[in-house]
């Protein structure tokens, strides 16, 4: 008994989405809140490089500035001659403007905010150059501040603090010897201007803490923000605040708090427009199973459950039943004769439209092709060419009578390919052209069965794309049997040596190819055609038709490289098909 295949179901269908529809939603929303988390996470991994980038530079500067101090101090010629008793006093100030001047230069080269200041006591020599980013009132504060606290300064090495001095916060440098005494100052602001361009929000800041995590700047807000420090890890009390810490100079650290303001604007309404789709879809979906259940499935089970019924009783009401139960009787039967007469002259009308079509196919034939042939039969007898013009006649005859052959019945393939010499040798004789074809060595292959004017129609689409273009086309025919099916299927790949198609015609090509597939199966009334390669759209519609979905047609060119063409069928010979004739005719 042949199982019949299950029906989908449009309740079935309607379910099935309505649950598929809540994972879709959820793993939508995931996504969503996953995006807006990652991209927060990346964007503060990306200010975190800056800042350490920034923060690695700061402290190479301060590093240098220092070197650069405690150098001069210990090794330059100028500062030496200060620091003897015995030189000459009217070269000093020579002396304190050329150390000035190289720190001048060092200002260039590390950071413009940089001040210095150089001043030898016992000879009552100073001077100073201040950073243009700071007003003259600002430097002469931090001056007096220097002046004040001389006796701060160390012997050795250079000491470095930051000092709250008036309203603003420096960091400074200071080292002295024997009663030479230099100094380096620069504004927090200017040395950590670049904190402002990286903590974009208005809630970020940032503090400079000592080797032991005491704010050095702000301690008030230093407090209020709830900072804990272990080691290279920083917290704070502040909701969503992302916090770095890093070490500038070796003698303190910066804290950054970054505060970002978090802008779920956009987000929100994706989330809500996932949320509205997901619920449109299942409120369409429990609508539509409504509809089916109340003005779909319900009249059809009734209508269902009592023909059941009637069937049940059809033989009880013919025999003890009323003379109009009869006639409902008989007329319910002449209705499912008439289903299945229809039936029958549907399938019968279906096989004519395809033997139909086949012919149709089968006989397309251009007529000026046979005009052209006259005219060169008129030609030859003009000059008297008789043998010429016997030969090229009964060549012309052996092509029509092919060509006119059953579309329903197949040739062997080396039929086929002696009616392709014969067809070149009249295009020869046409066009005084010298195409040369290559076939099948293979006996057993030769043997093969395929549909009427296959290559035929291949080659005289070649002859007709290359004449006047090609001088000598040479034309090749290839057949290998591969597995498949019962018999195994025929492969064939056709190849001319011709001008072959644009990357362009190559597609335009295969999709008229899937067209034409698409076309026979789907069971469409009318066939139709594009106007180049009538021919290859021919063959490929035939062995649809004649095969069904196992004949293959598959477009192989390569730009430069002429047309090739593979065509793939079942594989049969000639015994087989009369088996299966006759065995037709029987039944």
């Amino acid at each position: 008994m042949k199982k019949i295949k299950a029906s989908p179901s449009l309740i079935k269908i309607l379910k099935f989405t309505m649950v598929l529809i809540i994972p879709v939603a959820l793993i939508a929303m995931t996504v969503c809140v996953y995006t807006l988390r990652q991209s927060r996470n990346d964007s503060f991994e990306r200010q975190e490089a800056i800042i350490y980038d920034q923060t690695s530079r700061t402290s190479d500067t301060l590093t240098q500035i220092s070197y650069y101090l405690s150098d001069t101090l210990a090794n330059d010629e100028n500062i030496q001659q200060l620091q003897r008793n015995n030189v000459n006093c009217a070269l000093d100030p020579y002396r304190i403007n050329q150390v000035m001047k190289d720190f001048t230069n060092m200002r260039a080269l590390a950071d413009t905010g940089f001040s210095f200041y150089i001043s030898v006591p016992e000879r009552s020599l100073k001077s100073v150059s201040r950073s243009a980013k700071d007003s003259y009132i600002e430097s002469k504060l931090v001056e007096t501040y220097i002046d004040e606290n001389k006796s701060a300064f160390v012997w050795t090495g250079v000491q470095r603090s930051i000092q709250q001095i008036g309203k603003n916060t420096y960091y400074i440098c200071t080292v002295q010897t024997r009663g030479v005494y230099l100094a380096a100052w620069i504004d927090i602001k200017n040395l950590f201007s670049y904190m402002d361009s990286i903590l974009q929000p208005e809630k970020g800041f940032y503090f400079l803490v000592d080797n032991e995590n005491r704010p050095l700047t702000d301690q008030t807000r230093f407090y209020q923000s709830g900072i804990k420090i272990n080691g290279s890890k920083v917290q704070s009390s502040i909701r969503n605040a992302f916090c770095t810490i890093h070490p500038i100079g070796g003698s303190f650290q910066i804290v950054s708090v970054d505060v970002p303001n978090l802008n779920y604007n956009d987000s929100w309404i994706y989330l809500l427009c996932v949320t509205l789709l997901c619920g449109v879809t299942i409120i369409f979906c429990g609508y539509m199973i409504f509809y089916f259940r109340h003005y779909i499935q319900a009249p059809l089970l009734f209508f269902q459950n009592h023909v059941n019924d009637y069937l049940k009783e059809r033989k009880f009401s013919k025999r003890y039943g009323f003379a109009e139960l009869d006639e409902v009787q008989s007329a319910f039967s002449a209705l499912e004769r008439q289903v299945n007469d229809l039936k029958i002259d549907i399938y019968e009308e279906k096989l004519r439209r395809t033997r139909t079509e086949l012919e149709f196919l089968q006989n397309q034939i251009k007529p000026h092709f046979f005009v052209n042939c006259f005219n060169i039969i008129i030609g030859m007898a003009e000059w008297e060419k008789f043998d010429q013009i016997q030969d090229f006649c009964m060549l012309l005859s052996s092509y029509v009578r092919y060509t006119l052959c059953d579309g329903f019945q197949t040739v062997d393939l080396k039929e086929e390919l002696a009616q392709c010499r014969d067809f070149l040798e009249i295009q020869n004789i046409r066009f005084d052209s010298d195409a040369v074809l290559t076939d099948q060595e293979d006996q057993e292959l030769l043997e093969c069965q395929i549909p009427p004017l296959s290559l035929l129609s291949l080659i005289e689409n070649s002859v007709k794309f290359n004449k006047f273009k090609v001088e000598h086309l040479r034309l090749s025919v290839d057949v290998n049997k591969i597995p498949g099916g019962l018999n195994g299927l025929l492969v064939i790949d056709y190849w001319d040596s011709g001008v072959g198609m644009s990357p362009e015609e190559c597609r335009n090509m295969r999709c008229e190819i899937n067209h034409i597939r698409e076309s026979v199966f789907s069971d469409q009334e009318t066939v139709t055609f594009t106007n180049e390669h009538i021919g290859i759209q021919n063959v490929y519609r035939r062995l649809l038709l004649l095969y069904g979905e196992r004949a293959k047609m598959e477009l192989l060119n390569q730009p430069g490289k002429g047309f090739h063409l593979r065509i793939t069928f079942p594989c049969s010979r000639k015994s087989e098909n009369t088996d299966s004739s006759g065995g037709e005719e029987n039944e």
